[in-house]
């Protein structure tokens, strides 16, 4: 009985599991251009030995064949395949390498997701808490005692007012009225972020109280009036002495 060739003890188990050059090559995730030289038995135009030693392999897992068996009976010491230097052994792991380079590369990528969460946070934690005042510069003057503070800030940031504890909505704003003595009113803001940094800033509000109504001019006429009635009393007086 004839000695059947590598080609045709693979193109018999493909034939056996149904499988074309272009099924076998998306499963194997080997050219189906080198598939088909390896095939025709055309070994001169394929790649150095250690790269068909890898097809071979890999060809024999997805046929269930021996492709060691194979390798070393048709391949290895026959001189149909081109050899390369003694230290070229990428092919014997060449399909391995992949998955583990995948599995780097994944590991790489969550790696770096976690760092950058956790330089995030950090950023987050030391920088100073931001607080949006609307309307307020420093040295704003005003001219009603009755002042309406809106503001906004970090939902999870602590703020004190003067003394007094300021609830922001979930969205981070805030109100509050004020009350103003004539003169400068000094609001002072303490904000502490939620296991963060604390600090304080100022902002002065100049509450111009309008001036009183000047009343003079009634007072002068009700003086004249009664200086009128002075006058005639005396006239009166001096009438009724004459007679």
């Amino acid at each position: 009985m004839e000695e059947r060739s590598a080609s045709e003890i693979f193109t018999d188990a493909m034939k056996a599991k149904g499988l074309s050059v272009e099924k076998l090559a998306q499963i194997t995730g080997i050219s189906d251009r080198f598939l088909s030289l390896l095939l025709d038995d055309r070994f001169d135009k394929l790649p150095s030995a250690p790269y068909v030693h890898g097809y071979i392999l890999k060809i024999a897992e997805t046929l269930n064949l021996d492709g060691e068996e194979l390798w070393r009976t048709y391949f290895k010491h026959t001189g149909i395949v081109k050899k390369s230097g003694a230290e070229d052994a990428l092919p014997k792991n060449r399909f391995r390498s992949h998955v583990i380079n995948k599995k780097v590369f994944l590991w790489g990528v969550f790696i770096f997701f976690v760092a950058a969460y956790v330089l995030t946070q950090l950023f987050s934690f030391f920088k100073n808490p931001g607080v949006f005042l609307e309307g307020i510069d420093d040295n704003t003057v005003v001219t009603t005692s009755s002042f309406h503070l809106i503001g906004k800030a970090d939902p999870k940031d602590n703020i004190i007012l003067n003394g007094e504890q300021l609830y922001p909505r979930d969205d981070g704003s805030f109100e509050k009225n004020l009350i103003l003595a004539p003169g400068f009113n000094t609001l002072t803001f303490e904000v502490k972020k939620f296991l963060g940094k604390e600090y304080s800033f100022e902002r002065q509000l100049f509450y111009e109280a309008p001036t009183s109504t000047e009343r003079e001019p009634i007072i002068e006429e009700a003086e004249v009036e009664e200086s009128g009635g002075g006058s005639s009393l005396e006239d009166s007086t001096e009438t009724s002495d004459g007679l």
